[in-house]
């Protein structure tokens, strides 16, 4: 992650918590954590909207609790879409949705401290 991350400038102080769509882990009321095995399956996906320039850095590794012996990736296909004006709203029924749009306005117009 730091090898791709240095392409841009960045280092180990502007790597943020990671988003894992596919594994699912759960934590039982002791704070032990499960692997659920088999939670996601070819074909499934995630769309994801960006109202800002986004840096986006993925990786295939597998989740440390995965009980497999040898690592196999599976296919990945990314695709990029433009999304219409009238689609990107339909998130702002949810309050923090809003603010983090309102924040984004207000960085683009020039308020970023």
């Amino acid at each position: 992650m730091l090898i791709e991350l240095g392409k841009w400038g960045l280092g180990l102080r502007d790597i943020v918590s990671n988003i894992n769509f596919f594994s699912k882990v759960t934590a039982d009321v002791s704070g032990e954590l499960t692997f659920h095995a088999g939670n996601s399956k070819a074909g499934d996906y995630v769309d994801l909207s960006f109202v800002m320039n986004t840096l986006m850095a993925l990786s295939t590794a597998p989740h440390p609790l995965d009980p497999k012996q040898f690592y196999q990736p599976g296919a990945v296909n990314l695709e990029l879409f433009n999304t219409p004006p009238e689609t990107a709203t339909e998130c702002l029924h949810i309050a923090e949705n809003v603010r983090a749009l309102h924040n984004t306005q207000h960085f683009y117009c020039g308020g970023a401290t």
